[in-house]
């Protein structure tokens, strides 16, 4: 078995500390003076950290919910710009079946009467019975 060495000296006492209590209450002090900073300092970051996060988490939720108004307002305006366009689409054609109608009919009868007037000679009306 080892024996430890056994001195009579009282400044060399093996397993003692040298320090008085007010030197180990000012470490303990310094200790969470440093220990207090270090969680109010992490305590901040996080605090930042959720703060930034909701930032996100809120704008990402108004972003979304804004973008479903607008798509919802757009689906609905393209419903109404496709029903107007589809009622121009039908007036317009509608229109167009009068127009051409119309011009060809016209254009049928000038013909007819133009043609009948070339081949057939009308009697002198100067004459009298």
């Amino acid at each position: 078995m080892l024996k430890l060495a056994q001195t009579d000296q009282q400044t060399n006492r093996q397993g003692k500390n040298n320090m008085s209590p007010t030197t180990i209450i000012n470490i303990l002090t310094k200790f969470h003076k440093d220990w207090m900073k270090t969680v109010t300092s992490t305590i901040n970051i996080l605090t930042n950290f959720h703060k930034d996060w909701m930032k996100t988490v809120t704008s990402t939720v108004y972003t979304s919910a804004l973008m479903n108004i607008l798509t919802k307002f757009h689906k609905d305006w393209m419903k109404t710009a496709t029903s107007i366009i589809n009622i121009l689409t039908k007036f317009h054609k509608d229109w167009m079946k009068t127009v051409t109608s119309t011009v060809y009919t016209n254009k049928l009868l000038r013909d007819t009467r133009t043609h009948a007037h070339r081949n057939i000679r009308t009697p002198d009306i100067t004459q009298s019975h």
